[in-house]
């Protein structure tokens, strides 16, 4: 009999594999010992940013879609750099895309802000 898998427990599984193999890879105390700080965290940074991008959901918004048909030299130019690793583009442009919706949502709530101070100013004057 073979066994069939459907793709989700095929991703489960290798999910699990990964996380095996990185309890596999993490260094044991003794080992620890002969490390550098600089090279430990290096070692477990390294281990945790694969687990990361594998378990984690790449899901743009709306507004993410509007700003990357707005302004694609931008994102051309950020990814094009010093910034273009494997696998690191298209985190670093949600990470920032996701900075500049927030920036702008809080430039738009100081700007109604002032504006309503002033409206109030000139109400009273």
């Amino acid at each position: 009999m073979s066994s069939t898998f459907s793709k989700s427990e095929t991703q489960q599984k290798i999910k699990v594999a990964q996380v095996v193999q990185f309890k596999r890879d993490a260094p044991h105390s003794n080992q620890l010992l002969k490390l550098k700080d600089k090279e430990i965290a290096k070692k477990s940074w390294n281990n945790w940013t694969k687990l990361e991008k594998c378990a984690t959901p790449n899901i743009t918004s709306n507004s993410e879609r509007e700003i990357r048909k707005k302004f694609p030299g931008e994102l051309m130019h950020r990814t094009s750099g010093m910034m273009l690793n494997v696998g690191q583009s298209a985190w670093n442009d949600n990470d920032e895309i996701r900075t500049l919706l927030c920036q702008s949502f809080i430039s738009l709530r100081i700007y109604y802000r002032q504006r309503d101070a002033v409206n109030e100013l000139h109400r009273r004057i």
